[in-house]
């Protein structure tokens, strides 16, 4: 599997096992409204559904086809590929 990565477009922040600092990093490189949208899954499970079809703020960037969370690299790569069915 050399090369191979694992991309997940969410990532369970408050793992206990989950060292703080590379938490506080990770956390603060996100999208402000992924950040958002982490803490209302986290602290307001019952709001998530709300949050993630209502139209007022920005929900996931993911969701919403936004990707500017990706380097150069990635958005190099992700041009090669062929669209999504569903587009």
């Amino acid at each position: 599997l050399a090369g191979a990565a694992l991309l997940a477009p969410v990532a369970n922040f408050w793992w206990r096992g989950f060292p703080k600092d590379l938490f506080k990093e990770a956390y603060n490189v996100q999208l402000v409204q992924d950040r958002w949208t982490l803490r209302v899954g986290h602290h307001l499970p019952w709001l998530t559904y709300w949050w993630m079809t209502q139209k007022w703020f920005p929900a996931s960037s993911v969701e919403a086809g936004d990707f500017r969370i990706f380097n150069a690299h990635d958005h190099k790569l992700l041009s090669s590929l062929p669209p999504r069915a569903h587009e």
